[in-house]
């Protein structure tokens, strides 16, 4: 608490500033230890204003590194949580010569390195997404054809041909269209450089004049999701 000086600079007794006696003596330069009730003299120093806390920034610290650690390994994501790390990080090691917030800012500055660790997990788990999006989308070089649409009992199907020309082995997913109409598709594994795969594609009804055709070939889906929906 505040304790301001009496008004005229006169050595004497006057109301305690700090309320706790009635009355302490001001040597009309400071307050003094000197108090006063009803009367009767006692000594009480009056203590020092105590000094600004610093527990906001330890706080401050540890709430940014928990917020780091909940989302540093998510994918993309982790370039906010490596931001929110390195914030508390930081943070921690300006408040750690503090010891009323020693013991936080020891604990932020724990979480924010574990959450640092957990964004190189999101940084690799990012690049897995990426790839495995990017073979979907991009399954390389091929070439594709039906070979038969037929009906047989109860549907139509569609019997046809994919050949790897790409470098690498390849997995495909062939969609074929049926009268403009219905789709439906078969997954092409494990296709080597240069083979050629055979696949069928059936759906389970009957078509006036029947026409079967490839409309897509994608990679697998990542992760198996199903990206069409």
């Amino acid at each position: 608490m505040e304790t301001d000086q009496p008004q005229r600079n006169v050595a004497g007794w006057y109301p305690d500033p700090v309320g706790d006696f009635e009355l302490r003596y001001h040597n009309g330069t400071r307050w003094t230890g000197d108090v006063s009730t009803d009367g009767e003299r006692f000594v009480a120093p009056l203590a020092p204003p105590p000094a600004p806390s610093r527990r906001g920034r330890g706080t401050l610290a540890l709430t940014a590194a928990v917020v780091a650690f909940a989302i540093a390994w998510i994918p993309f994501v982790c370039v906010v949580g490596a931001v929110f790390a390195v914030v508390a990080i930081s943070l921690a090691l300006r408040d750690r010569r503090d010891a009323a917030s020693r013991a936080v800012a020891t604990a932020a500055l724990i979480v924010g390195s574990l959450a640092l660790l957990m964004a190189a997990v999101g940084v690799w788990l990012s690049v897995v997404v990426l790839r495995a999006v990017d073979e979907y989308q991009n399954p390389g070089d091929y070439d594709v054809q039906i070979d038969a649409c037929e009906e047989f009992d109860g549907g139509s199907r569609a019997n046809g041909s994919i050949t790897n020309l790409s470098k690498d082995e390849r997995s495909y997913v062939v969609t074929v269209e049926f009268n403009d109409d219905r789709t439906a598709d078969t997954n092409v594994d494990d296709v080597e450089p240069g083979q050629t795969v055979t696949f069928t594609v059936a759906e389970d009804l009957r078509f006036a004049d029947l026409e079967c055709r490839v409309s897509s070939v994608t990679g697998p889906a990542p992760f198996g999701f199903d990206l069409d929906n």
